[in-house]
């Protein structure tokens, strides 16, 4: 006997009771009242909840209408078909839970009709093996914790009916045994965790429904899945959502615009990759651990690579070899290729001005980076840290700040900053023994602490009168231990020389100190006994320079000085090489970078060659002082740059 049925007894026996004794007649001639305590009201809710049995099954349900949602169930089996009425009324819904923990069900039916499914409706029924939603179906409801067939541990076989549009939040999760999806073709959303952690399913064809959005998770860990038909609706991809998957090639529809973070990490047997043209956003660590991937391009519409202090999207890619950015990217964020230690081939994108912290850091198979190509300005801290095949850097004509660390460990045996460089990071080039040839640009402003710290194949510094500051601390110094360092010459823009700046340099031999220098802080030089060769220079016996290297223990050679050769060697009067022949003079060590040049003598190999000689001179933009070319017999003059000037 139904619910509402002993409920209309109890009212009755009710009304007996409380003295209703008139004929018949008569009550149905005055009026009367019911007691207070008990309502029509009351007495709808209740008749709403009823019990009734249907195939050996207990289904208890309630009403909304002439409609039934079934809430709970008792005495399943193995074999279970959803009823399509209970006691006349349709049945349109399962309820939350309603049949969650049936173990031994294995067989299941859902009645057309059948619009909603609740959360957790069928979770944990271990033993069901197949479900089909049919068309009727319009929700299956779930939360970020739970799902209708979630731990539905033997099910193999799911095909979703054209009624739904979102697979909610964990519904398939943990169906370990799941091999065939079919999706339903109005599909438009697979939320959270959907199938999370279906690790039989090997395929999915997106192909057949309307997908656009694919959550958070939502295949994660479907570590079997090596297959997917991408249809073409899809635009956006949720963070994690084929982490941990194995698919081997992927290549997405136009319509994509975003990839979510970590959307394939970890995913090791992905080799191929094509991103689509119209994406746009490629979520931080979105392909980190992808460790047999080959090769990215990036399209030219993709406008961020997103990445953090710890993790970026390309990062551990390790058999990664060759990168192409599009026109699109402006910024290469923090440890995007972070540690593609096979990574030989990078081209840059011609609008990529930023590249950000560790974003090739550990690439130890790369040879060659130009920047030319780009408009890059800032090359962030350790960008390309410990890249020590990295031997050839063309630095274009826009950057303008170098950060910490930032080629520290690297292979570059050459480097000459373009004029646009301003300042250059502590430790960025840092224990780059190959380092041998630099070139200081005019405009440069500031060097920091160890910047060339342990280059300890560098012979020459020239730095430049633009210089205002060589910054270095009580441990470490921007040149520090640079042990072939044999000449320094410092320009007038420097007034202090900080600590540990030289200290280490034990091939040191002359130092040039400028008379704007006014401090040279402790260790700022090595001692004479540790670089016994070592010599000061100035231009005047009264500057700081002479004070400091007469106070030293034992105090350092100081000597007057107007000009340097690039040897870093004094010229300590004017005319110090008369007569010469003019082509042994070591022209091109002269004249190079900012070195100014005391006055010379030479003598030609022949007559003709001597305004050929004195030409030379003049087109190196004139960093030199009176120049004149004698005859064989050194007696006649025959050339000086003052005539080729017009003085």
């Amino acid at each position: 006997m139904s619910k509402w049925v002993k409920r209309a007894m109890a009212v009755l026996l009710v009304l007996i009771m409380s003295g209703i004794t008139a004929p018949l007649s008569d009550l149905m001639s005055q009026e009367w009242h019911l007691p207070s305590w008990l309502n029509f009201d009351w007495f709808a809710m209740e008749a709403s909840a009823a019990d009734t049995m249907v195939g050996g099954v207990t289904y208890t349900y309630t009403l909304s209408g002439s409609n039934a949602t079934i809430t709970a169930a008792s005495g399943v089996g193995t074999t279970l078909t959803i009823p399509s009425t209970l006691d006349g009324f349709l049945v349109i819904a399962i309820g939350e839970s309603a049949f969650s923990g049936s173990t031994a069900l294995q067989n299941l039916t859902l009645n057309d009709g059948l619009t909603t499914i609740g959360t957790s409706a069928f979770y944990g029924c271990s033993s069901l093996k197949a479900v089909a939603i049919p068309n009727s179906v319009t929700a299956i409801n779930g939360t970020w914790l739970y799902g209708a067939f979630q731990y539905c541990t033997s099910l193999t076989s799911v095909t979703i009916g054209s009624g739904l549009q979102t697979i909610s939040s964990n519904t398939f999760n943990g169906c370990t045994a799941l091999t065939t999806l079919t999706l339903g073709s109005n599909v438009t959303v697979i939320d959270n965790n959907a199938f999370q952690d279906c690790s039989s399913l090997t395929s999915l064809n997106l192909s057949v429904a309307k997908v656009t959005n694919i959550g958070n998770r939502a295949f994660y860990s479907c570590t079997s899945l090596s297959s997917v038909n991408c249809g073409n609706t899809i635009t956006t991809i949720g963070d994690s959502a084929f982490a941990y998957t194995g698919i081997a090639t992927v290549a997405f529809p136009t319509s994509l615009r975003t990839i979510g973070e970590s959307a394939f990490s970890g995913n090791t047997a992905l080799q191929n990759l094509t991103l689509n043209n119209g994406l746009t956003t490629i979520g931080t660590s979105a392909f980190y651990g992808c460790s047999s991937l080959k090769a990215v391009v990036i399209p030219n519409s993709v406008t961020a690579i997103n990445g953090t202090w710890l993790y970026g999207a390309f990062q551990h890619c390790t058999s990664l070899n060759s990168v192409t950015i599009g026109s699109g990217l402006q910024t290469i964020s923090s440890n995007t290729f972070n540690d593609c230690t096979a990574l030989t081939t990078l081209t840059l994108g011609s609008n990529v001005t930023v590249i950000d912290n560790n974003a090739f850091q550990d690439c130890s198979s790369l040879t060659s980076l130009n920047l030319s190509v780009a408009k890059v300005t800032n090359i962030g801290n350790r960008a390309f840290y410990s890249c020590t095949s990295l031997s050839s850097v063309n630095w274009g004509n826009t950057i303008t700040t170098i950060g910490d660390s930032a080629f520290a460990y690297t292979g570059i045996a050459t480097v000459a900053f373009p004029t646009s460089l301003r300042t250059i990071g502590g430790s960025a080039f840092s224990d780059n023994t190959a380092l041998q040839n630099l070139t200081l640009n005019d405009g440069l402003t500031t060097i920091n602490t160890s910047a060339f710290y342990g280059c300890s194949s560098l012979k020459s510094v020239v730095i430049p009168n633009s210089v205002t500051a060589i910054n270095g601390t009580w441990l470490y110094g921007a040149f520090q231990h640079c042990t072939s360092l044999t000449s320094v010459i410092i320009g007038s823009g420097l007034q202090t020389i900080s600590q540990n700046t030289f200290n280490g340099c034990t091939a040191l031999k002359t130092v040039h100190i400028p008379t704007s220098v006014v401090t040279i802080q402790s260790n700022a030089l090595p001692t004479k006994t540790a670089a016994s060769a070592m010599k000061i220079c100035s231009t005047s016996a009264s500057a700081y320079a002479k004070t400091y290297a007469d106070a030293q223990s034992p105090p350092i050679p100081f000597e007057i000085c107007n000009r340097h050769k690039g040897d870093g060697t004094p010229i300590v009067s004017d005319y110090t090489y008369p007569y010469q022949p003019c082509h042994e003079l070591p022209e091109e060590g002269w004249l190079q970078g900012d070195i100014l040049f005391d006055n010379l003598r030479c003598v030609p190999e022949n007559e003709g060659t001597a305004h050929t000689f004195i030409g030379n001179f003049y087109n190196l933009q004139n960093r030199y002082g009176v120049v004149e070319v004698y005859d064989a017999t050194a007696t006649t003059l025959m050339e000086n740059s003052y005539s080729l000037m017009g003085n």
